[in-house]
């Protein structure tokens, strides 16, 4: 039912930004990793753990770099769908830049009615970072921000233990969130699973 309801919010062109939301041990990375056969081959799960490299990366080239390798991972694993490499060389000289133009070119790729679906599960893990100073707040969220109002055709799903109104600073960069609530099997639902 949870999976149903991501793909009705998707599946509408005017869907904000979603968070999965529930407590720890709910199942919700799970949940991710199991999208791509759950929703319909024309939604491209693109999942990033942000308690992997990408939060672990010490300057804005090797964070974009490593969620671009997530999302090249992710769309051969979901979809057998080969989109082209960023390369850490051209994210050196002008990483947002850099991004941003692979974007466009793995769009590119997309048949007419194809849409991508930017997973970032764990999205608390950034706070750490930002807290840090190792990137900057503005520059990270603000990218988020220009992907959801100028790239209708990438839609953004956050998850975490954590609501958006534990973040503030977040609320501003991801307006209209669509929160959809995951947590623990009622007995029941547990019997049905047994």
């Amino acid at each position: 039912d949870i999976s149903e309801r991501i793909e009705r919010l998707l599946l509408d062109s005017r869907c904000p930004p979603l968070l999965l939301y529930g407590q720890r041990r709910t199942g919700k990375t799970s949940l991710l990793n199991n999208l791509g056969k759950l929703l319909p081959w024309r939604i491209i799960p693109l999942f990033v753990d942000l308690q992997g490299p990408a939060s672990l990366a010490k300057d804005y080239a090797g964070f974009l770099y490593n969620i671009s390798r997530a999302i090249l991972a992710s769309s051969k694993r979901h979809r057998e769908m080969a989109l082209p490499p960023l390369t850490r060389a051209s994210l050196d000289i002008d990483p947002f830049t850099s991004f941003d133009e692979w974007l466009d070119e793995i769009e590119q790729h997309l048949e007419p009615n194809q849409t991508m679906l930017l997973i970032l599960d764990e999205f608390s893990a950034l706070e750490h970072v930002f807290n840090k100073g190792l990137l900057d707040e503005e520059s990270v969220l603000g990218m988020f921000r220009h992907i959801i109002q100028h790239r209708p055709r990438i839609k953004i799903l956050l998850s975490g233990s954590h609501t958006l109104d534990e973040f503030e600073r977040w609320a501003s960069y991801l307006i209209n969130v669509q929160t959809v609530h995951i947590g623990y099997l009622q007995a029941p639902e547990a019997l049905q699973l047994v």
